[in-house]
């Protein structure tokens, strides 16, 4: 004889079945205009000069695309046209054009732009999915910092008001182009972050950063007092 089933208890509640973090999503990007940044600065020249004041190389989310900015940006520095032509020759004597999709792909990305008018735009675009990128970075840092038994609690805050300090100061950091970028290294990596801005007067946000150091400077220094007349007699 089988033994009776247990007692049912109808006001337990089932546990909620709690979803897995997911791993295997996408970063912050859009290919897009990426390709509508490298088309317009490979149609015009005016585009070149807007794109690199908004964005770095090390901005793109494909590291094809960065090595194609810093082609560019090499060839408009030297004073050379920068097209299709010019730039796949570029790229083919620096070995990286079969690693950036072949001549093709820059004659695809002249198909891709809109307009040249809006090229400043869609740097903006890029610049602002890097950012974001750059963020889920830092938290992930500090995640795993956090989770590590052996962080001590005070360095940890040292470390994450020193990632606030750098993520939002970014924006307006001019030094922020010396940051490594992801993708394949190029042959020759020597002053091609120099490169990156066009000859040429300096940006607006270059020649402020200066002058409110000189403020800084000058609100430091403190004359010396001036001699009384009884002290000068």
């Amino acid at each position: 004889m089988s033994a009776p089933p247990p007692p049912r208890y109808d006001n337990v509640r089932a546990l909620p079945s709690v979803p897995e973090p997911r791993t295997d999503r996408t970063p912050p990007q859009n290919l897009e205009a990426e390709q509508s940044v490298l088309g317009a600065m490979l149609l015009s020249a005016e585009a070149i000069a807007e794109v690199v004041e908004t964005l770095d190389s090390g901005d793109y989310y494909r590291p094809a695309h960065e090595t194609i900015h810093r082609a560019v940006c090499e060839l408009h520095d030297q004073g050379q046209p920068a097209d299709p032509i010019t730039v796949a020759d570029h790229l083919a004597k620096r070995g990286d054009l079969g690693r950036v999709g072949g001549a093709s792909y820059l004659h695809t990305l002249i198909q891709a732009v809109p307009t040249t008018a809006h090229a400043e735009h869609y740097a903006e675009i890029v610049r602002e999915k890097a950012e974001r990128r750059r963020l889920i970075e830092a938290g992930m840092r500090l995640v795993q910092a956090a989770s590590s038994a052996d962080t001590d609690t005070d360095q940890l805050r040292a470390a994450v008001a020193q990632q606030v300090t750098e993520l939002t100061a970014r924006p307006n950091d001019t030094a922020s182009t010396d940051v490594t970028p992801s993708g394949p290294p190029n042959p020759s990596t020597t002053g091609s972050r120099a490169s990156t801005a066009p000859t040429g007067p300096a940006p607006p946000r270059t020649r402020t950063s200066s002058a409110a150091g000189s403020a800084r400077r000058s609100a430091r220094w403190t004359p010396p007092p001036r001699p009384t007349p009884s002290q000068s007699s």
